[in-house]
């Protein structure tokens, strides 16, 4: 029996086999997942909280249950969903018998995964005659017992169609809704490829931007909120992970991505439990679940601003307790 291939070698077979200016950067390094970022501590009573928003029904004391128990808990619950390499997941409306012609996806590799979703890079086929070389992203949902998830890629698809004509021109800075389909129960989506979140282009040059990198990109991280907001919507997850960096010939261009906590303004609709990636960034409002203004999404750009340019007023980004957090928020605009 052959030994199974480890990350870096599935990586280098992608790299070998594939035009590289049509691969992300990230794609050619790694040892681990590709877009994966320094793993760091998760807030405290980050399993409780995500229990609690998937699995409402189940009563669960803290003061009686492990901290490990509740995590392992929160992972038997999810019953993980995932892709291997070389797997072929098909498109909505691909199993007509009298359609000869279908869209088919090839797993390459798991590039990321997140709270509720993990991302692969994918190769799409057909029967037509010759082969596609077009790579894309493919979004899949990790925990089919979640319906927090569910509900999260739902709406994600919904907001994409609504900003479908505007992504499909030159000047958008949304990914295009591809294809949608389902696999394993759960919802799929292909969107286009873009290269490293600015979370890991920072990461990958030292963990560092220079200031006139730092303004430039919060320039194009504000285009991009505002012109969600003139299609009606407000992000309410703003981080620098959710913004990424185009390929050639747009690789000095920002994207905003996932829309899962999206929705339009006036909604008072609770947004998901943060994680480590998004509790420094979270508007005051979302802590405290009011109804959804863009003044969400220009506050949390804000602090994204402020962490680019490491500036000494985000002195909560490294603290794991959202209360913590709050406070020292709320001080922070008390004393502007």
């Amino acid at each position: 029996m052959r030994p199974a291939k480890t990350r870096a070698e599935k990586t280098q077979q992608v790299s070998d086999s594939t035009d590289r200016t049509v691969l992300p950067n990230v794609i050619l390094v790694q040892d681990k997942l590709p877009g994966a970022l320094e793993i760091r501590t998760q807030p405290e009573m980050y399993y409780y909280k995500l229990m609690k928003e998937e699995r409402p029904d189940l009563i669960i004391d803290p003061s009686v249950v492990t901290k490990e128990d509740i995590e392992l808990l929160c992972r038997y619950n999810g019953d993980r969903t995932e892709l291997q390499e070389n797997d072929i997941i098909y498109a909505d409306n691909d199993h007509d018998p009298e359609d000869k012609v279908y869209t088919r996806y090839e797993i390459l590799l798991q590039y990321n995964e997140g709270r509720y979703s993990g991302v692969y890079l994918v190769q799409k086929r057909s029967n037509t005659k010759g082969k596609s070389k077009n790579l894309y992203m493919l979004k899949l949902g990790l925990r089919r017992n979640g319906q927090k998830q569910k509900i999260s890629l739902l709406r994600e698809i919904k907001v994409l169609k609504e900003l479908s004509h505007a992504a499909k021109s030159d000047n958008s800075n949304f990914p295009v809704l591809v294809d949608t389909g389902k696999v394993c129960d759960m919802e799929f989506i292909v969107l286009t490829l873009f290269d490293m979140n600015l979370d890991k282009l920072r990461e990958s040059i030292g963990g560092s931007y220079s200031p006139a990198s730092a303004l430039f990109l919060g320039y194009q991280c504000l285009t991009c909120i505002m012109e969600l907001h003139s299609k009606g919507f407000i992000h309410r997850d703003i981080k620098p992970s959710n913004f990424c960096i185009g390929l050639q010939p747009n690789n000095r261009k920002v994207f905003m991505i996932d829309f899962g906590e999206a929705v339009p303004s006036g909604k008072n609709i609770r947004a998901g439990t943060p994680d480590y990636l998004t509790l420094p960034y979270y508007s005051l409002g979302c802590h405290k679940n009011k109804a959804t203004t863009e003044h969400f999404d220009y506050e949390s750009w804000f602090y994204m601003l402020l962490d680019f340019l490491k500036a000494k007023p985000m002195d909560w980004k490294n603290l794991t307790n959202e209360e913590q957090v709050v406070h020292r928020k709320e001080k922070f605009w008390n004393g502007m």
